[in-house]
């Protein structure tokens, strides 16, 4: 792109140096936030798909809706820290991040452990029964044991999210700790 003007003669190109350059814990908390909106957004997906299998499709084929297990509703509970943790992405809040970590420990990683025993007793229990002589009770016993794989998966799958969300998250608090102490 051409300049208006005249060029200084003798200039060797080295004039950029005196320009301001954006601060390396600046660039790091772009790239923090982002991580962090694709781990709540994973975490979104996550809740959504509980909402609709627990929730909305047993209520659609019974009219009823069955009790969910007490990890379970206590999970879905962990919504709120993830919105206040949302919030605090706009505006560099130390405050609501530290809410947010504090808030998936207790209600994020928590449940998720409680559920991930209770399930994995539920798996040790089908694998080791023995196998049902009819052929009913057996087809019965191995599809509860795929339903039980895949609540074990999903538990997997959310607690690494949490994991990933509060090591973001906890950066991001290192970050702007030190942007304010400047």
């Amino acid at each position: 792109m051409a300049s208006r003007g005249h060029h200084i003669k003798g200039s060797d190109g080295s004039d950029w140096k005196h320009r301001e350059r954006v601060a390396d814990h600046y660039k790091r908390s772009v790239q923090y936030k982002s991580s962090y909106s694709f781990f709540t957004d994973i975490y979104m997906i996550l809740f959504a798909g509980v909402i609709i299998v627990e929730y909305i499709l047993p209520y659609l084929t019974t009219q009823k809706i069955e009790s969910a297990p007490l990890w379970q509703n206590i999970w879905l509970l962990s919504i709120l820290p993830v919105l206040i943790g949302r919030l605090a992405l706009s505006r560099n809040n130390f405050a609501l991040m530290l809410l947010f970590i504090i808030g998936i420990l207790c209600l994020g990683l928590g449940p998720l452990i409680a559920g991930a025993r209770y399930y994995g007793y539920l798996l040790y229990q089908s694998i080791n029964q023995r196998a049902p002589a009819d052929v009913k009770s057996a087809t019965f016993t191995t599809f509860t044991t795929y339903a039980i794989i895949l609540r074990c998966s999903f538990i997997f799958i959310a607690f690494v999210v949490h994991l990933l969300s509060l090591r973001t998250g906890a950066k991001l608090c290192g970050i702007w700790k030190t942007k304010k102490l400047d």
